[in-house]
């Protein structure tokens, strides 16, 4: 996938978002700050990025 749209994203910016705030964190901790994001398609975006190397 494109570098650019692999961080344009609206969700995937909003992961990232939290992950530069906290460094690390567990998958349910984001899944828990998306409240508005289904748990699938936030672990859909997570795989995304980490297959692009995010």
């Amino acid at each position: 996938m494109d570098s650019a749209k692999l961080l344009l994203h609206p969700t995937r910016l909003r992961v990232l978002q939290y992950l530069r705030l906290h460094d690390r964190a567990a998958t349910s901790a984001i899944v828990a700050y998306l409240q508005d994001v289904p748990r699938a398609t936030v672990y859909h975006h997570m795989k995304l990025l980490e297959e692009g190397g995010v």
